[in-house]
């Protein structure tokens, strides 16, 4: 599902999704939807965001793990290591939900 920025704490609250992909380029250049997307991922703990980078960064290659619900991706990653990354994680999350 692709949900414009305007619309995505919504689209959170309703939805409860495991993952949410962003592309940093929707936020990067303007300071208030830095503020909006900031927000949301704290609002949102149980959800793993994973921002694109747009531009490249030598420092690392494929992605690096902020917190607990936050990843920053290059957009050279390998579909192997996403699908391991989601696959980990979407792991926890449902033996997290059967523990409750």
């Amino acid at each position: 599902m692709h949900t414009p920025l305007t619309t995505l704490p919504a689209a959170c609250d309703q939805h409860r999704p495991g993952v949410v992909f962003i592309n940093e380029d929707c936020f990067i250049h303007d300071p208030a939807n830095s503020q909006k997307i900031k927000l949301i991922i704290n609002q949102h703990p149980k959800t793993l965001f994973i921002v694109f980078m747009a531009i490249a960064n030598i420092h690392f290659d494929e992605y690096l793990l902020v917190r607990k619900n936050l990843l920053i991706s290059s957009k050279s990653i390998k579909p192997e290591s996403l699908d391991d990354i989601l696959g980990d994680y979407l792991n926890k999350e449902v033996k997290d939900v059967g523990a409750d």
